[in-house]
């Protein structure tokens, strides 16, 4: 099973309806196997873009990020089921990698050289001033 994340966007429903929807999600999710470690409350936001959700304008929404184990064929099975939901407005499920590790990091890597290397113009062009066209 993979680690994944996934964040999801729920109407504003009121305390109730939040929370019946984001129960109804996670029961789905335990349906096909998942194992939930965390569920974060990201709070109520204005979202990016008005969505149309069964033909209403959704201007805010409730923001939760979702951290499970899940075998990665039932994957799209819980984004289909997420997102025939009535009360939520967009979810998406993605790999999540534990950090970035540096290549220079690992064991039997070459000595790193990040951020040694220079623009060879640029003492040349930092001194010398632009002048503006005229037109």
């Amino acid at each position: 099973m993979a680690r994944y994340e996934m964040p999801v966007i729920i109407k504003t429903l009121g305390t109730a309806g939040v929370k019946e929807a984001l129960k109804r999600q996670l029961l789905c999710m335990l349906d096909n196997n998942a194992v939930i470690f965390n569920v974060e409350n990201l709070g109520l936001r204005r979202l990016p873009q008005v969505f149309h959700v069964q033909q209403e304008r959704q201007y805010e929404g409730h923001y939760f990020l979702i951290n499970f184990d899940a075998p990665t064929n039932r994957i799209n099975e819980i984004r289909k089921r997420a997102n025939k939901d009535t009360d939520i407005i967009k979810c998406f499920a993605c790999l999540k990698d534990d950090a970035w590790v540096r290549p220079c990091s690992l064991p039997d890597a070459p000595v790193c050289q990040f951020g040694e290397i220079r623009n060879p113009n640029y003492e040349k062009t930092a001194r010398r001033r632009h002048g503006y066209r005229t037109y």
